[in-house]
């Protein structure tokens, strides 16, 4: 029976008396798979306590069947780590610290050469690659902390807020880059609390709150086809609102527009409503109940 990527059970870890995470226990067999919550949620904790980069305080953690306590030496040469801190030298070039962090994992300096050159090559750093990283913006660094994950062709990547501070065609980028090692049959785990970029590439997401894992599953499992939203417009907006209410609706304004959650005839009954009380009933349309509304559901 082959081994699961990463397992977990019960894993937990305190700095002192403060929870960094507890209890998290869920399986990843594959693809891509977003880690969301807000800052302080415990992200960057699971990531360094699968890795071994910090010592648990109790349950289990495996990577590739390897023990996250014990092993964590043989984890981190069989996976990339993107750092969510620009931890990097920055009196360095691109080169020499692809170079540099290959060499660290064990590879030869003439095939670590070779690998940093293809690796900025495919993050996007052209001539920039001669620079020292002291001099690179923010959406550089980020590639070359892509790049330095890449350099020993892992099967495993972390990618902890790979898209914090980009611009949004710098995030665009970046989320392909994704998906296009995740077609290249690379597996990722994907730490971010920015939901669409979660929503747009992530098979399974596992939701973490205050340390505590609340939700985990497929996007579509999460998500529920089932359950729908609709959008209203309709004339006196609040007195509709408020009926909606009275009469046990899931309803959120945005501006002009009323969303109504459910899962059943929801249509037939805005219609019934606005005809019995004599509203002027100007818009009625189905939406997909996204990440973003599920979210903000459980977190509630």
């Amino acid at each position: 029976m082959v081994s699961p990527i990463i397992s977990t059970e019960n894993l937990t870890k305190y700095y002192g008396a403060i929870k960094g995470i507890e209890d998290i226990t869920f399986i990843f067999e594959g693809g891509i798979l977003g880690l969301l919550g807000p800052n302080g949620s415990g992200k960057s904790t699971l990531i360094k306590s699968l890795i071994g980069l910090i010592k648990i305080t109790s349950g289990k953690a495996k990577v590739y069947g390897f023990d996250s306590s014990r092993q964590g030496r043989e984890i981190r040469r069989m996976i990339g780590y993107m750092p969510e801190s620009a931890c990097i030298p920055l009196n360095m070039d691109a080169v020499r610290i692809c170079v540099y962090f290959g060499q660290l994992v064990g590879m030869p300096k003439t095939d670590a050469i070779e690998r940093a050159h293809a690796c900025l090559d495919y993050v996007g750093l052209k001539e920039e690659r001669y620079r020292l990283a002291g001099t690179y913006s923010t959406g550089m660094l980020q590639r070359l902390k892509m790049a330095q994950a890449l350099v020993h062709d892992p099967e495993l990547i972390f990618c902890d807020e790979p898209t914090n501070g980009l611009d949004p065609t710098g995030r665009e980028e970046m989320l392909n880059l994704i998906k296009d090692l995740s077609r290249n049959g690379k597996n990722i785990v994907f730490s971010s609390h920015i939901l669409p970029d979660v929503e747009e590439i992530c098979d399974k997401t596992l939701i973490l709150s205050n340390g505590s894992l609340i939700k985990f599953g497929s996007l579509e499992e999460l998500l529920n086809k089932q359950k729908e939203v609709y959008l209203i417009k309709v004339d006196k907006k609040t007195v509709f609102r408020d009926l909606l209410l009275k009469e046990g609706f899931n309803v959120k304004e945005r501006e002009d527009i009323l969303a109504v959650h459910g899962t059943s005839n929801i249509p037939q009954k805005i219609i019934s409503l606005a005809a019995k009380y004599d509203f002027q009933l100007r818009l009625l349309t189905k939406e997909q109940y996204s990440l973003e509304d599920f979210y903000l559901d459980i977190m509630r």
